[in-house]
Parts: C-alpha cells; sequence; structure tokens
C-alpha cells in the first residue's frame, strides 16, 4: 500500500494520464506490461493501485496490461524460478505469461 501511496504522491494525475492514459495507446500499453512484468507488487495492493490509477486518469487497457502482467510475468523473480524449474521453463512461461497478458490487453484495448 505505501507503494501505492508514493506512486500517486510522485506522479500526477496529467503524468499519468500522458503515459498510460487511454490516449497513449499502444505506447502506454507497452509501458504498463514493461512496469508490471518488472515489479514485485502483491494482489492485495496491485487492484487497490489499479483502481487508483484509474481514477487519476490512466486508460482501461493500459491498467489491464499493468495488473495481468504484474501477476502472471516475473522479471524479477526469473532467478528463483531459474533454481527450482529449469531455465528453458522459467523463460518460457514467463514469455508465454507476458504474450498472453499482451492479448488480453488487445481485446479489452478493443472493446473500449
Amino acid at each position: 500500500m505505501m507503494f501505492a501511496g508514493i506512486t500517486l504522491a510522485i506522479l500526477s494525475p496529467d503524468t499519468i494520464s500522458k503515459l498510460i492514459g487511454s490516449e497513449s495507446g499502444f505506447f502506454g500499453i507497452i509501458l504498463s506490461l514493461t512496469a508490471g512484468s518488472i515489479a514485485l507488487i502483491p494482489g492485495f495492493v496491485a487492484f487497490p493501485l489499479g483502481a487508483a490509477l484509474l481514477e487519476a486518469g490512466a486508460g482501461y487497457a493500459q491498467i489491464a496490461a499493468f495488473v495481468s502482467s504484474l501477476m502472471a510475468v516475473g522479471f524479477v523473480t526469473l532467478p528463483l524460478e531459474i533454481k527450482y524449474f529449469s531455465k528453458r521453463t522459467a523463460i518460457l512461461r514467463n514469455a508465454s505469461a507476458l504474450v498472453i497478458s499482451l492479448v488480453f490487453t488487445m481485446v479489452i484495448w478493443r472493446l473500449m
């Protein structure tokens, strides 16, 4: 929750709207996918953060990209996955999760 508060305190609604607003288009989606893939935030913080970002001017597709990649992709935890699974399995899982997040986001983007 502290991360959500700090994020919203640092970024103004205008900045959020420019970076990941509905007008940011595909660039905002890629930015959101990247941020979600790298961030290590638990689900109980991710969903309220997504709601707060929506209220601050973020687009639905961009938030879908952020939250779906946040829940499915884990570049930060990749070394741990490689340790317990194989390198190939861990990379394949993360790559497929990223592709699925992108497909999911594109569906939402087209519907909105």
